[in-house]
């Protein structure tokens, strides 16, 4: 078996910890354990860590090898917060795609040019949306607060424009730039962003286990 020199990290939904699920976490912390790591069980959100357009709730499992002295990964501290304190207020929907709600979708790989508010033009891509997505919303997007989860194939209507969301106002939601292509048919493309950590998220949990485990 390939063991880690330094660290492991895993992440999962929030429902690895119901009690009907719970045994497949408590399986992997204890192998973990058998392996000679340290393990850490940590639920993190990605709008306060991270600073990501979306309330996403998730598990991570991040461990490290015991005979490495002096090395403890902590948890993440929050980047934002929901009004008050020092730090900066969560992102809203608003904030993660404002600038296209007058950009309407098109066809093809959904590539649009648009002049942002600084009059230099933005390029984006996977600008497209399905054409009966608004018959089937289950949930629509408040602009002044975070999006809810982002699910793989749950229609969510916008919060201004009588549409459901397109593939790119997806990924915005989830962190990433406009110059990432989705592949494949629009069910491929909101699957690939649907089971994807948010950007945000994901990068301060690597920077945590960057900076105990790696910049020694």
């Amino acid at each position: 078996m390939l063991k880690p020199k330094k660290s492991v990290s895993f992440e999962n939904v929030t429902g690895i910890l119901a009690p009907d699920n719970r045994h497949y976490l408590q399986m992997l912390v204890s192998e973990l354990i058998k392996l000679g790591f340290n393990a850490r069980v940590q639920v993190l959100n990605s709008a306060r860590c991270g600073g990501d357009a979306q309330e996403r709730d998730r598990v991570f499992v991040t461990a490290w090898r015991c005979e490495l002295s002096g090395i403890c990964i902590p948890k993440p501290l929050d980047t934002h917060s929901q009004g008050g304190g020092d730090l900066p207020n969560v992102r809203t929907a608003a904030d993660a795609i404002g600038d296209l709600v007058h950009v309407e979708p098109c066809t093809g790989e959904g590539q649009v040019r648009y002049k942002g508010k600084d009059g230099n033009v933005i390029v984006t891509y996977n600008h497209t949306m399905g054409k009966n997505d608004i018959n089937n919303v289950e949930e629509e997007l408040i602009a002044t607060a975070p999006a809810r989860t982002i699910r793989r194939q749950r229609p969510v209507k916008h919060y201004s424009k009588p549409r459901c969301l397109t593939v790119r106002e997806r990924a915005r939601l989830q962190s990433f730039p406009d110059d990432f292509k989705f592949r494949g048919n629009l069910t491929n493309q909101r699957d690939q962003i649907g089971n994807a950590v948010p950007i945000g998220l994901a990068t301060e949990v690597a920077k945590v286990i960057w900076d105990s485990c790696y910049s020694l």
